[in-house]
Protein backbone atom coordinates (compact mmCIF):
# COMPACT_ATOMS: atom_id res chain seq x y z
CA UNK A 1 0.00 0.00 0.00
CA UNK A 2 3.35 2.30 -0.20
CA UNK A 3 2.09 3.26 -3.56
CA UNK A 4 -1.44 4.70 -2.26
CA UNK A 5 0.72 6.97 -0.23
CA UNK A 6 2.66 8.90 -3.72
CA UNK A 7 0.24 11.35 -5.06
CA UNK A 8 0.40 11.00 -8.54
CA UNK A 9 -0.27 6.97 -8.50
CA UNK A 10 -3.35 7.66 -6.14
CA UNK A 11 -4.81 10.57 -8.31
CA UNK A 12 -3.96 7.92 -11.58
CA UNK A 13 -5.81 4.98 -9.08
CA UNK A 14 -9.03 7.23 -8.76
CA UNK A 15 -9.13 8.64 -11.91
CA UNK A 16 -9.31 5.03 -12.94
CA UNK A 17 -11.54 3.85 -10.75
CA UNK A 18 -13.97 7.04 -11.47
CA UNK A 19 -13.62 6.56 -14.93
CA UNK A 20 -14.71 2.59 -14.67
CA UNK A 21 -17.30 3.31 -12.78
CA UNK A 22 -18.83 5.72 -15.37
CA UNK A 23 -18.57 3.00 -18.28
CA UNK A 24 -20.08 0.77 -16.16
CA UNK A 25 -22.81 2.74 -15.27
CA UNK A 26 -23.16 4.42 -19.06
CA UNK A 27 -23.29 0.57 -20.38
CA UNK A 28 -25.87 -0.62 -17.32
CA UNK A 29 -28.52 2.50 -18.64
CA UNK A 30 -27.58 1.87 -22.49
CA UNK A 31 -28.33 -1.80 -22.36
CA UNK A 32 -31.59 -0.77 -19.64
CA UNK A 33 -32.82 1.53 -22.25
CA UNK A 34 -32.67 -0.48 -25.35
CA UNK A 35 -34.66 -3.35 -22.88
CA UNK A 36 -37.31 -0.70 -22.00
CA UNK A 37 -38.09 0.45 -25.44
CA UNK A 38 -37.37 -2.73 -27.43
CA UNK A 39 -37.60 -6.02 -25.38
CA UNK A 40 -35.91 -7.40 -27.43
CA UNK A 41 -32.55 -8.99 -26.50
CA UNK A 42 -31.34 -8.77 -29.81
CA UNK A 43 -31.89 -4.83 -29.45
CA UNK A 44 -29.75 -5.05 -25.94
CA UNK A 45 -26.80 -7.30 -27.80
CA UNK A 46 -26.70 -4.90 -30.50
CA UNK A 47 -26.37 -1.81 -28.52
CA UNK A 48 -23.64 -3.45 -26.42
CA UNK A 49 -21.33 -4.20 -29.36
CA UNK A 50 -21.94 -0.48 -30.83
CA UNK A 51 -21.05 0.30 -27.28
CA UNK A 52 -17.45 -1.88 -26.97
CA UNK A 53 -16.34 -2.18 -30.73
CA UNK A 54 -14.26 0.96 -31.16
CA UNK A 55 -12.83 -0.07 -27.91
CA UNK A 56 -11.60 -3.39 -29.27
CA UNK A 57 -10.72 -1.56 -33.02
CA UNK A 58 -8.89 1.03 -31.43
CA UNK A 59 -6.24 -1.17 -29.08
CA UNK A 60 -4.01 -2.53 -31.49
CA UNK A 61 -4.11 1.00 -33.90
CA UNK A 62 -3.91 3.42 -32.22
CA UNK A 63 0.09 4.31 -32.46
CA UNK A 64 0.08 6.13 -35.40
CA UNK A 65 -2.53 9.32 -36.23
CA UNK A 66 -3.61 7.94 -39.61
CA UNK A 67 -4.40 4.29 -38.22
CA UNK A 68 -6.14 6.11 -35.10
CA UNK A 69 -8.55 8.04 -37.24
CA UNK A 70 -9.50 5.07 -39.34
CA UNK A 71 -10.19 2.93 -36.29
CA UNK A 72 -12.45 6.01 -34.02
CA UNK A 73 -13.69 6.67 -37.38
CA UNK A 74 -15.09 3.16 -38.11
CA UNK A 75 -16.34 3.04 -34.29
CA UNK A 76 -18.37 6.18 -35.17
CA UNK A 77 -20.07 4.58 -38.60
CA UNK A 78 -20.81 1.34 -36.81
CA UNK A 79 -22.54 2.99 -33.48
CA UNK A 80 -24.28 5.93 -36.86
CA UNK A 81 -25.43 2.49 -38.38
CA UNK A 82 -26.87 1.21 -35.82
CA UNK A 83 -28.28 4.11 -34.18
CA UNK A 84 -29.88 6.26 -37.19
CA UNK A 85 -31.76 2.54 -37.91
CA UNK A 86 -33.23 2.40 -34.70
CA UNK A 87 -34.14 5.94 -34.51
CA UNK A 88 -36.18 5.08 -38.36
CA UNK A 89 -37.82 1.82 -36.75
CA UNK A 90 -38.74 3.61 -33.30
CA UNK A 91 -39.95 6.88 -35.01
CA UNK A 92 -41.44 5.52 -38.14
CA UNK A 93 -39.34 7.43 -39.87
CA UNK A 94 -37.94 7.23 -43.66
CA UNK A 95 -34.35 6.67 -43.85
CA UNK A 96 -33.95 10.24 -44.99
CA UNK A 97 -35.56 11.95 -42.00
CA UNK A 98 -33.59 8.90 -39.46
CA UNK A 99 -30.55 11.03 -41.09
CA UNK A 100 -31.55 14.06 -40.55
CA UNK A 101 -32.15 13.60 -36.78
CA UNK A 102 -29.94 11.35 -35.95
CA UNK A 103 -26.81 11.88 -38.07
CA UNK A 104 -26.12 15.21 -39.87
CA UNK A 105 -26.66 17.65 -36.69
CA UNK A 106 -23.92 15.45 -34.50
CA UNK A 107 -21.33 15.17 -37.82
CA UNK A 108 -19.53 17.93 -37.31
CA UNK A 109 -19.14 17.72 -33.80
CA UNK A 110 -17.76 14.16 -34.45
CA UNK A 111 -15.31 14.88 -36.89
CA UNK A 112 -13.69 17.56 -34.41
CA UNK A 113 -13.59 14.60 -31.88
CA UNK A 114 -12.42 12.32 -33.84
CA UNK A 115 -9.50 14.26 -35.09
CA UNK A 116 -8.50 15.58 -31.72
CA UNK A 117 -8.72 12.18 -30.28
CA UNK A 118 -6.36 10.42 -33.46
CA UNK A 119 -3.90 13.30 -32.62
CA UNK A 120 -3.43 12.79 -28.42
CA UNK A 121 -3.69 9.32 -28.93
CA UNK A 122 -0.06 8.80 -30.71
CA UNK A 123 1.47 11.84 -28.18
CA UNK A 124 -0.15 9.73 -25.17
CA UNK A 125 1.73 6.56 -26.82
CA UNK A 126 5.04 8.39 -27.38
CA UNK A 127 4.79 10.04 -23.61
CA UNK A 128 4.06 6.63 -21.68
CA UNK A 129 7.13 5.03 -23.57
CA UNK A 130 9.46 7.47 -22.27
CA UNK A 131 8.37 7.12 -18.66
CA UNK A 132 8.41 3.37 -18.69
Amino acid sequence: MALLRQRDFLLLFVGQGVSRLGDGLYTAVVVWLAWTLTHDPSAVALVTTAAYAPAFLATPWDRRFSSSLGALLTGNVMIYAFGVTWLAHNLHVNTAKALEYGLYPFVPGDLIKLYLAAAVLPTAWRYAGRNK
